[in-house]
């Protein structure tokens, strides 16, 4: 299953490359993702999951993660394998101009053992939220910068 969705973000790429990039920020603009505490190195590993994206996928397990390909300021793509679920998350970007960025989100989703029969189920629900969710990052990142933007014009009172 993939579920693919692009969007403009009126920032430059490599803004938008650093927000996306860390992984911790994926709660800020996404309703489903999995939370992964890496267990040993930064781009190989193990993991362990500490939020399942959703109560079928909830594992004990130590998982793998690797990062597969990383080009700063343009691409980036992420494996995680875990009991029930691999997902290969791929993040894009191509500058379209100066402060302009084409983001483009593509997430492949393999099911596993039982969890296969509820595939139509839970590409439904995921495909809902998945174009909402880059609304949220263009929003968020847009905003930040206009609140940067703002408070760097206001002078500090004595």
């Amino acid at each position: 299953m993939m579920l693919r969705s692009k969007i403009l973000i009126e920032r430059p790429a490599d803004e938008v490359y650093t927000f996306i990039s860390d992984y911790q920020n994926d709660w800020k603009w996404r309703t489903w993702y999995p939370e992964v505490q890496t267990l040993h190195g930064e781009n190989k590993g193990e993991c362990v999951l500490l939020r399942a994206p959703h109560p079928l996928f909830s594992s004990k397990k130590p998982g793998q993660y690797r990062i597969l390909s990383s080009i700063p300021s343009h691409r980036l793509v992420s494996r995680i394998d875990l009991e029930k679920i691999t997902l290969i998350d791929e993040r894009q970007l191509k500058s379209q101009y100066k402060n302009s960025t084409k983001f483009e989100y593509t997430l492949h989703i393999r099911l596993n053992g039982l969890t296969r029969l509820l595939q139509p189920i839970f590409f439904t629900e995921l495909q809902l939220d998945f174009q909402e969710n880059l609304k949220w990052l263009k929003e968020l990142l847009e905003t930040l910068h206009q609140e940067k933007s703002q408070n760097a014009e206001v002078p500090e009172a004595f």
